[in-house]
């Protein structure tokens, strides 16, 4: 049977149509608006966790720069730093403490210092204020930094060998390194002129440098090796001088035996900048024994007597109590006598300061088992002639600034040195070989020895 509709049907069948289409692009439309809704919320919600995101890396970078400037030293007062574009600021509270000379050990984790997990920090809690998005109230968002400002004596670390680059700008010195030296540790070349030609026969288990490497330097097997200084992190070694006027050193220059005028009176004004200074370690807690060129009598280990008609100081490392001993000029000869009467870690280290502008040799006689922390300064960029006498062993940490050292080793000896060599100026194995390794008991030297800073920075 055939079923025929009329016009009218067929009319009324089409408008049904219409109507369900209409309906159903009504409701296609309003998903969609509230999909695109949806879509463009999340990609603002995206963009305000970017801008926050990159917020909190440039506080980061901020608060390492900030201090880093500062010579890793703490703010002596509350600071805001705004990070720009509306992002916020960062607030760092008061502190008055020098990290180069803190008693703190680390905490948390310890990226940088190689060794031990050994080193000092103080920890500042920098906060990140921020705007919080869709908020009309001006309520911000807050997230705590850990700044941790680190310390350490490189030497202490591993870092056994270090050539910084000089305080002067005298053409007539220069930290390079000539003769037989075996680092069996890690060695740093602060000087982008250090090379090429300059290394003399050098072999290390691994290096840092900060800029291209013109010459090979052999690991202790022979072979060619790379620098490890991927990233070259930045770090300070303190202030330029002591004093309100002094500038941080961040650029690989040092200044770690400079003494400063002393306060009339406590509390020292300038002691925020003297605490990595060698002599402010040494002397903070103990007065020193200063001899010069007129001391011709005993007082403890220290001795003065003649040699060819010239001023000779000799400190007797066997004696109990080695003060700390400054030498000032009108010494040309200092002699060591070192310790074998048993483990010397029983004993308490030797520090020793020579600034004696005539000095010409500092001799180590025989074996020494004590710890010994040396400074050499030379306000005449002098040449001082390291001798060895009957040793074969010497725990020495040796800090050389303005000095020159050329190490007489006897023809086909080796000395063993157990702390390392810290200098601005040339370091010469003029016969035999040197062959540097760490120190085995260096916690006492930890809070003695000069340190350099960095800065490491945790979310809280």
């Amino acid at each position: 049977m055939k079923i025929f509709l009329t016009k009218k049907q067929c009319q009324g069948s089409v408008l049904v149509v219409s109507l369900l289409i209409l309906v159903a692009g009504t409701v296609g439309m309003a998903s969609m608006t509230t999909l695109l809704s949806a879509r463009s919320r999340l990609v603002m919600d995206l963009e305000f966790g970017v801008q926050r995101r990159t917020a909190l890396r440039n506080a980061r970078a901020m608060c390492q720069h900030y201090f880093m400037s500062r010579g890793v030293a703490n703010s002596s007062l509350a600071v805001d730093l705004d990070l720009g574009g509306g992002w916020g600021k960062v607030a760092i509270p008061a502190a008055a403490q020098n990290p180069l000379g803190s008693q703190q050990e680390f905490s948390l984790k310890n990226l940088l210092s190689p060794g031990w997990n050994r080193g000092f920090t103080e920890e500042v809690l920098a906060t990140v204020y921020q705007s919080i998005p869709y908020d009309t109230t001006g309520a911000e968002a807050q997230t705590s930094l850990r700044v941790q400002l680190k310390s350490r004596s490189p030497l202490l670390a591993g870092n056994l060998l270090v050539l910084h680059h000089p305080m002067t700008n005298s053409g007539t010195i220069d930290a390079t390194i000539s003769g037989s030296v075996q680092v069996n540790g890690h060695a740093t070349f602060w000087k982008d002129d250090t090379f090429p030609g300059t290394v003399g026969n050098l072999k290390v288990e691994s290096y840092d440098h900060p800029d291209v490497i013109s010459e090979a330097i052999d690991n202790i097997g022979g072979n060619h090796i790379p620098p490890t200084n991927y990233p070259f992190f930045a770090r300070s070694t303190g202030y330029d001088s002591v004093g309100a006027s002094g500038s941080p050193l961040t650029d690989g220059r040092f200044n770690m035996i400079q003494i400063g005028t002393p306060s009339a009176s406590p509390p020292d004004p300038d002691a925020i900048y003297k605490q990595n200074t060698l002599h402010h370690k040494m002397t903070a807690n103990s007065s020193p024994t200063v001899v010069n060129g007129s001391f011709d009598y005993t007082v403890g280990a220290v001795s003065g007597d003649e040699q060819g008609g010239q001023r000779r100081i000799t400190i007797d490392l066997n004696t109990p109590a080695v003060s700390p001993v400054i030498v000032d000029d009108g010494v040309f000869y200092v002699r060591f006598l070192g310790y074998t009467s048993g483990s010397g870690d029983n004993e308490l280290p030797g520090f020793v300061i020579i600034r004696s502008s005539d000095l010409l040799s500092v001799t180590f006689e025989n074996d020494n088992d004590r710890r010994l922390v040396v400074g050499l300064q030379s306000p005449s960029l002098r040449n001082v002639s390291v001798n060895f006498t009957n040793a074969v062993s010497w725990r020495l940490l040796l800090t050389s600034q303005l000095t020159s050292t050329s190490w007489n080793v006897p023809v086909g000896d080796t000395v063993n040195l157990y702390g390392g060599i810290r200098t601005d100026s040339t370091v010469n194995v003029a016969s035999g070989q040197l062959v540097l390794n760490r120190e085995t008991n260096p916690d006492v030297l930890e809070l003695m020895d000069p340190r350099e800073g960095w800065v490491e920075i945790y979310q809280n």
